[in-house]
């Protein structure tokens, strides 16, 4: 059929889209990486110690972002929801919050109290969710607009094959008498 055409042709992954999806790579993560390192260094979430956050901190705010993004593009690429789709999606946020509690529970680690005093923090809250937002609703907007351009060549291909008729063998079945 006319649907399958696109597959064929290898228009859905090609060397094109390769390339579309690692510049985005790379511009998601020099947003969460400028983003969070220069809002650390305004903002300055001090621990109890009086010490300003470092690289520790601000690459902790970027891997918890990450968790959020790829979890929320996962639910973005299904088609599908259901309980166990959701239920790892939810498993993957919970193991990241308990790793970094057990390294930051560690005495002779560097991230000592990182946990606590990131996650106990309203500015590392607002931060992470206007990154994770923001970088959602351009994705979104991003997939609204290929899915747009497939409707029109889907519309196309389909006038395209009602134009011209089916090239192949003709079977002529018999009328039963």
């Amino acid at each position: 059929p006319a649907v399958n055409i696109q597959g064929i042709k290898n228009k859905l992954f090609n060397l094109n889209k390769f390339t579309e999806w690692f510049l985005t790579a790379i511009i998601e993560a020099a947003v969460l990486t400028f983003v969070s390192y220069y809002a650390f260094g305004f903002f300055g979430i001090s621990q109890n110690t009086g010490m300003k956050t470092d690289y520790l901190a601000s690459g902790t705010m970027i891997y918890f972002c990450v968790v959020l993004i790829v979890n929320l593009r996962i639910l973005n690429f299904s088609y599908t929801f259901n309980t166990l789709l959701l239920l790892s999606l939810a498993l993957m946020i919970l193991l990241f919050f308990l790793v970094i509690l057990g390294l930051s529970s560690v005495n002779s680690l560097p991230i000592t109290g990182l946990f606590t005093m990131l996650f106990g923090s309203s500015v590392f809250w607002a931060i992470s969710i206007f990154q994770v937002a923001f970088l959602h609703l351009i994705n979104v907007a991003h997939m609204r607009f290929e899915r747009l351009i497939e409707q029109i060549n889907f519309k196309q291909i389909r006038e395209q094959t009602i134009k011209q008729p089916a090239q192949g063998i003709i079977i002529e079945f018999e009328k039963p008498k």
